[in-house]
């Protein structure tokens, strides 16, 4: 929100990260009314499904994987995914898991940990 987006959904399975979230969004001054924090399935799907410019998931390679459709879902024609918190030893198996609805790259590594980027055709 603060680099131009209009709204932002964030979606955590830990409640303190959304309470951080919120907390931090206030600090940085960060419009309430644009901003969506929820848990998984707490947000109105059909509000957000094909709407995202960009998806960032920030999770171990099992839960982008089990997670796949919800994250595709969400992106709009010519969104960009960015998936990070895995190990680039798991990369190519979470590309090959994605490459059916768009095609990833490892974009960075640090330390072990990669990035993966892609945008939806």
């Amino acid at each position: 929100l603060k680099l131009g987006a209009d709204t932002a959904l964030g979606v955590d399975n830990d409640p303190q990260a959304l309470v951080a979230t919120r907390d931090n969004a206030e600090r940085n001054g960060v419009d309430e009314a644009s901003l969506t924090v929820a848990l998984p399935g707490g947000y109105p799907p059909a509000d957000w499904h094909g709407s995202a410019n960009l998806v960032l998931a920030n999770i171990l390679a099992g839960p982008l994987l089990a997670l796949s459709d919800t994250l595709l879902a969400l992106l709009a024609p010519d969104g960009v995914l960015v998936l990070s918190g895995l190990l680039v030893s798991q990369a190519d198996e979470v590309i090959a898991h994605y490459a059916p609805a768009l095609a990833l790259t490892l974009d960075s590594e640090h330390d072990g940990w990669g990035c993966l980027v892609g945008r939806k055709n």
